[in-house]
Order: structure tokens, then C-alpha cells, then sequence
């Protein structure tokens, strides 16, 4: 291949922005920054050889197999396109029995083929040409991209020279789902590597798109995202995101999505200051890092189920979410929290900054506002977090809600914030308590509601009190429930042996 050649070029299909070709020539060259660069004595049919150029132009011979795959690959061998992926040689055994295994799969129409071949990682889809003469070529326009089985690859660079490999000789047909994990382990640069490219390649097309996940389970350092590969894409189809270690400076795309359902973000970096979309049903944001200067703020009037649990940063602001069915919301790593545990958010110190600063961004009711509207609602926090008793002083009717799960940060000596959510809740059926050890003198001090003796009138509501030790206070509670008209026999107490953590939802928890 001489100087300004570009490598086999994919055919067929929708063409690619001239930028897509370009970046598939990056793939092909530059082999002294360790990338492909097959160079071959072609004929028609097959290759007679392939090397690999060092630094300097020195011919070096390739050591692995998989360059001479490439090279087959690249004459239109599809035998040998299965075996630049797969390492395995085509079977004689195999081919004997074509004619008896080719049955019910050369049965299959193209585009019912293309469907199945689509929920395979694409390393399996690759895998299959060697089934039947039917599938050989099918893999090069499956309308999914998965790389989901990085780890069982030997190393980053392997995986790399894989995706880069089957990016080059696919058609330039649009993706339908695009999930990118990366590879775990050591070598993280080499496993960041080509990343960006991968994904630049794949969103080319994007009107088709319907599902993108990326997912980088590395930890620190996040892999960041550039604004450029999201922003100005014409994302018509997409339904379903997910970013799992992923870095972003920006969400404001989401707002362009008029079909995207489903959001999940976990253990990300969020340098956001809001979340917008009209459209969207289901959000999930648990152990990210979200913007430290200010609130996000979190518009989704659509929204059926949220998941806030696990979160550095400041609280979100949550805007009306009157489809909002179901809710469960963790506070126990946010800013909004106050050294002392004084959970009224006014300890009077200068030092504590939670306390200072706690209506920063916002002084109306960050988060019972709007999941006022849910029928199920699950609200833990860790000790010393005020933002729930904050905006109890604001709380809202909770109209619709039928089950509720609370623990520690309801509970004090008189029970006021308890009754007060409760005067607020008046179809209410089922009310989960969950305790840590609790002891009347840990109780922190609690801001002021104006609590008056209204009775509840809770005729069918159940009330199940989790804890792993019996104590005082735990009667107590029920004695005074008792006395705003929740019956004895409507109380239920389980003690937990096991060790555990009163700040789980319920589908954290197993039966004991």
C-alpha cells in the first residue's frame, strides 16, 4: 500500500460523511503509533502475505496470525474474515456437514437473520459466518454494535485491534444500538484509546439510532465524553441512554431527543446544571459527582420512575412531575449536610459549610414538590442530611401516595416529623419504618412544624417497623402513632438479625 492509500473500503449501504472516511483511514495507518497498517500482495481471491511497517519503513513481520486475516479479509476471503476474528481455523468437519447443518438457517430471510445476529456481542456475530455459506457475509451489516464481553479479551490492545478490524470491514449501513464497554484492568490509556473514534465512527449515522450505552467500569479517572460526538446529532430515534463512568459537561442534546425514554447515569461525572426532556419516562442517577457549583436542575414533566440515590454535590431541584409513579431518593454523600447532624440545616457555625450555604441555588422545596404526585415513594437518608425535614416545612399534599418507606431521619422523641408527613399522606396504606439502632439521646433537633393534635385517619394503612434491635424507642413509636389513631394491631415490628443498613430501598433488600 503506497503513501496516501487508503485500506479497504466498505461498500454498500448509506455513505458516510467524508470526516467517517477519514477516520477510518486513521484506523488503517500510522502503524509507528501502533496501529494497522497491513500492506499485502493481493490477488483476487487471497493473500500471499502480510507484514506489518515499523518505525523508520523497516518491514517487520507480523508475529500474530491476525494480520494475515486482515489481509485475507481484505481480498474478499470470507472464510478468512471469520478467522481474523476468531483465531479458530474453518473446520474441515464443517464443511463435510454444510449440506446437512445449512437446514433451518438458510431458512431464515435476510432481515430475520440481521435480527437475530443483532442481540449477539458482536465477536459471537462475527463468529457465526463460519455456520452456513448463507451467513458469511452477514455479520459486515448487523445493525448492532456490542463490544459487552471486553474482559474476556486478552488485553486493551486486543479488543482494540477487534473493534478497529470489524469498524473497517462492516458496510456502511446505520446502527440501531451501540454499547461500548471497556476494557477493565491495567493499561487504561490503551483501554481509553480509541474510544472516541469507536464512537464517532458508530454515531456517523445517527437518525437510526435507538439505544446507546457506554459503559466504563474502571473508576477514576472517568472516561470524558467530548460535547462534539452529541451535540448537533439528529437523534430522532434514540429511546434508551446510558452512561455508566462516563465524564459530561453537557446534557443539554437530551432536549433534541423527542422519543428517549430511558436515562441511566451511575458512578459518573456530571459538570451539568440541567437535565431537560419532555419526553422522557424512566431516570436513574445513582454515585455520580454531580456539579459542585450549583444545583441541577431536573425538568421532566413525562416522568414515570426516578432513581436519585448515591450522589456527591448539592441536592437536585426537581421540577412538577405530576406522571411521576413511583420514586426513591437516597441522600447520604450530598453537600446538603450539616456536621453537627443537626437536620434543621441551622447548627449557627460558620465553618459548616452545608449549613451556611444550604440554600444555595434554591429556597423553596427541593424534592418533596415534585415527587408529591407518586404512589410510591421510598425517601432514606443518612444522619445529619436535612434536605427532607427542610422541605417538610414546605410539604405539599401527597395526594396519590399509597406506599411510603422512611428510616432514620423521621424519627424523633415526639415523633413530629413522622405525624406531619403522615397529616400530609390521607390515602396512605402501607408505611415502612427502618431503623438503625436508635436511641432517644442521638435524637438530633428538628425544626418546627407547627404540629397540631389532628388525628390520622389512616383506616386501611399497615405500619411494618425494620429494625435490628428492640429497644424503647421503637415502643414508643408505636405508642405514639397509637395515640393519632394507628391501632396497635395495625403495627408490625420485625427485627433483623443480620447486619444491615436501614438506608436501602426495598429491592436492595433480601428476605431474612
Amino acid at each position: 500500500m503506497g503513501a496516501g492509500e487508503v485500506g479497504p473500503q466498505p461498500t454498500g449501504g448509506q455513505a458516510f460523511p467524508g470526516w467517517v472516511l477519514g477516520a477510518q483511514q486513521h484506523l488503517w495507518t500510522a502503524s509507528d503509533r501502533r496501529e494497522l497498517l497491513p500492506t499485502a500482495e493481493c490477488s483476487a481471491s487471497s493473500c500471499s502475505a502480510v507484514s506489518l511497517l515499523g518505525p523508520g519503513g523497516r518491514r517487520r513481520r507480523a508475529g500474530g496470525l491476525i494480520f494475515k486475516r486482515i489481509g485475507d479479509a481484505a481480498a474478499g476471503s470470507s472464510a478468512a474474515a471469520c478467522y481474523l476474528f476468531d483465531r479458530m481455523p474453518p473446520s474441515s468437519h464443517a464443511a463435510r456437514t454444510e449440506g446437512v447443518a445449512a437446514d433451518r438457517l438458510s431458512a431464515l430471510s435476510e432481515r430475520a437473520t440481521q435480527r437475530v445476529l443483532s442481540f449477539l456481542p458482536s465477536r459471537q456475530a462475527v463468529r457465526t459466518c463460519v455456520l452456513i455459506r448463507k451467513w458469511r457475509q452477514q455479520w459486515r451489516s448487523v445493525p448492532a454494535l456490542r463490544i459487552t464481553d471486553a474482559d474476556s479479551y486478552q488485553s486493551p490492545n486486543h479488543l482494540n485491534k477487534f473493534v478497529n478490524s470489524l469498524l473497517l470491514f462492516r458496510e456502511r449501513v446505520p446502527l440501531r444500538e451501540v454499547e461500548i464497554s471497556f476494557y477493565r484492568g491495567g493499561q487504561r490509556a490503551e483501554a481509553f484509546r480509541y474510544v472516541e473514534l469507536w464512537l464517532r465512527v458508530a454515531l456517523a449515522l445517527p437518525q437510526e439510532l435507538r439505544v446507546l450505552r457506554v459503559c466504563n467500569r474502571n473508576g477514576d479517572p472517568f472516561w470524558s465524553m467530548p460535547s462534539y460526538l452529541v451535540t448537533s446529532k439528529d437523534f430522532k430515534r434514540l429511546a434508551q441512554l446510558e452512561f455508566v463512568g462516563v465524564k459530561s459537561d453537557s446534557l443539554d442534546f437530551l432536549s433534541c431527543c423527542p422519543v428517549l425514554e430511558v436515562l441511566n447515569m451511575k458512578s459518573c461525572g456530571l459538570n451539568i446544571n440541567r437535565i431537560v426532556s419532555a419526553s422522557l419516562n424512566h431516570l436513574s442517577i445513582t454515585d455520580c459527582r454531580l456539579n459542585g457549583r450549583a444545583r441541577v436542575r431536573i425538568s421532566a414533566p413525562s416522568l414515570i420512575s426516578l432513581q436519585l440515590s448515591g450522589c456527591f454535590g448539592w441536592t437536585p431541584f426537581l421540577e412538577s412531575m405530576p406522571s411521576l409513579d413511583s420514586a426513591f431518593v437516597r441522600l447520604d454523600k450530598c453537600q446538603d449536610y450539616c456536621f453537627y447532624a443537626y437536620e434543621s440545616g441551622h447548627c449557627e457555625d460558620d465553618y459548616c459549610e452545608g449549613c451556611v450555604l444550604r440554600n444555595k441555588g434554591s429556597n423553596s422545596c427541593l424534592l418533596l414538590q415534585g415527587l408529591s404526585c407518586c404512589t410510591k415513594l421510598e425517601l432514606t437518608a443518612e444522619r445529619g442530611v436535612y434536605t427532607f425535614t427542610d422541605d417538610l416545612t414546605q410539604c405539599p399534599m401527597f395526594l396519590k401516595l399509597r406506599a411510603l418507606l422512611l428510616n432514620d431521619w423521621c424519627i424523633t422523641a415526639n415523633l413530629e416529623t413522622l405525624i406531619w408527613f403522615l397529616q400530609h399522606t390521607p390515602n396512605l396504606e402501607k408505611l415502612t419504618l427502618q431503623f438503625d439502632k436508635v436511641s432517644e439521646a442521638e435524637m438530633p433537633e428538628r425544626p418546627s412544624y407547627g404540629l397540631t393534635k389532628q388525628p390520622i385517619v389512616l383506616k386501611n394503612l399497615s405500619v411494618e417497623v425494620k429494625c435490628c434491635k428492640d429497644n424503647k424507642q421503637i415502643r414508643k413509636t408505636s405508642q405514639i402513632l397509637a395515640t393519632f389513631g394507628v391501632a396497635p394491631e395495625q403495627i408490625k415490628i420485625k427485627l433483623i438479625k443480620a447486619p444491615w443498613s436501614s438506608r436501602r430501598f426495598s429491592f436492595e433488600q433480601k428476605e431474612i
